[in-house]
């Protein structure tokens, strides 16, 4: 399946959900910008920008990815904004316990900073019991590498 929208366009592996969504205010303490999230599991309908509910729902051999849009331009580019690449292989040992933005037991998790397209971003992956050979890590794999981002109009 294919997602667009806000700039963003992913294939969600078979068997996996998404959606992209901006929450216009619906989260004040939150940046209302564009989101993706991702799960090899049934995502929950109403839940947080960082998956809160989702990483709570996760099974051994699940992952769950978060990529947000954290700002506007005038932190594009800089701190820890300034690698300008998604991450092209990412592995599971790479994932750390409470790296979370709310860290759960038994969820491993890590976040990237990055600018593409003059925009800043945040890509989280969360994972529970999955080994390098898991399907759902190289479905993972697959999944970011199809990520493209646009420039904001």
């Amino acid at each position: 399946m294919r997602l667009e929208g806000f700039g963003i366009s992913v294939t969600i592996p078979a068997g996996w959900n998404g959606r992209l969504f901006d929450r216009f205010d619906a989260e004040p303490e939150f940046l209302t910008n564009p989101t993706l999230q991702a799960g090899s599991f049934t995502l929950p309908s109403d839940d947080g920008t960082f998956g809160q509910a989702a990483i709570r729902r996760m099974r051994v051999g699940d992952v769950f990815v978060v990529l947000y849009e954290a700002g506007g331009p005038e932190i594009a580019n800089v701190g820890q904004y300034s690698a300008t690449s998604l991450p092209r292989s990412i592995r599971a040992d790479e994932l750390q316990p409470r790296a979370a933005p709310a860290p759960v037991d038994g969820v491993n998790g890590k976040q990237w900073f990055m600018t593409k397209a003059g925009r800043p971003w945040v890509l989280y992956v969360a994972a529970r019991g999955c080994s390098e050979a898991s399907s759902a890590i190289i479905d993972l794999r697959e999944l970011v590498a199809t990520i493209e981002i646009q420039p904001r109009l």
